[in-house]
């Protein structure tokens, strides 16, 4: 058997193969189904993404986690070049995303993905500021996302870390804060480096496990 990818074991790695050939050649199982299947092995895929991308970057962990952030993303989105790859390929899933990490990783040399970008938030007593500190500017509060914040900030993140991926929990909370901010889907988008139905879908999915896991009505 040829050099397994990623780390996996030859079991995880037969089964993630299955369940991609099932969806993605054989149509008899939706996207849904099979993310239901990857789940769990995302979080294993994140850790050895996040260690190869940590060593491409010279120790730098915090572009090795934006990364490997948006490559756990692209494989929420079932129009992601990932998977489109992965179909046109006839089934290589594992060579998708070994390009798809080059390509991400050449993107941040280069500056193109908008990553580390100038603009950074903070939240400050419910306020929205720039980081060069210009003048505050007023909220247009989602009483839901607020609710999100309180009880994150009462319960803390430590139930979500063993639900979520690092990327995962790392851009929920980034989400969730710049919507309390007040910035529209579009500029999360734009901040993130990816479609806006990526966002609303990917989001939307991650905040509904968020409220299951914390035991919201």
């Amino acid at each position: 058997m040829s050099r397994l990818p990623w780390g996996f074991t030859e079991e995880a790695t037969e089964k993630i193969n299955s369940a991609v050939r099932r969806h993605c050649l054989d149509g008899v199982i939706s996207f849904v189904e099979m993310l239901e299947e990857l789940s769990p092995l995302f979080k294993e895929l994140h850790i050895q993404i996040y260690r190869r991308a940590e060593s491409y970057f010279d120790g730098d962990s915090y572009r090795a986690d934006e990364l490997a952030g948006k490559i756990i993303l692209d494989l929420y989105d079932e129009n992601s070049r990932i998977w489109t790859m992965t179909r046109k390929l006839e089934g290589r899933f594992w060579f998708a995303v070994s390009r798809k990490f080059k390509d991400y990783y050449y993107e941040m040399l280069t500056g193109r993905s908008g990553i580390g970008g100038e603009r950074k938030v903070y939240l400050d007593d419910g306020a929205r500021k720039a980081e060069d500190g210009v003048e505050e500017i007023g909220l247009n509060v989602d009483p839901e996302e607020h609710a999100v914040l309180r009880e994150l900030a009462r319960q803390g993140v430590a139930t979500l870390k063993e639900a979520f991926t690092p990327a995962e929990l790392r851009i929920y909370l980034r989400v969730t804060a710049l919507r309390y901010c007040g910035y529209s889907t579009k500029e999360i988008a734009e901040d993130l480096g990816l479609m806006e139905s990526t966002v609303t879908s990917w989001y939307s999915r991650l905040k509904k496990r968020a409220q299951e896991e914390l035991a919201w009505s």
